[in-house]
């Protein structure tokens, strides 16, 4: 493997991880939507 496809894997995996956390976060707050994203928090 080279190393510019570790550094797109690894992106893409914390951009994974990252979109995750706030969905899990969100659906906690009990608040999901489309609106969310301007939620202030």
């Amino acid at each position: 493997m080279s190393a510019d496809t570790l550094v797109v894997a690894l992106i893409v995996l914390g951009a994974v991880a990252f979109l995750l956390r706030r969905v899990l976060r969100t659906r906690k707050s009990g608040h999901g939507g489309a609106g969310c994203d301007n939620c202030g928090h």
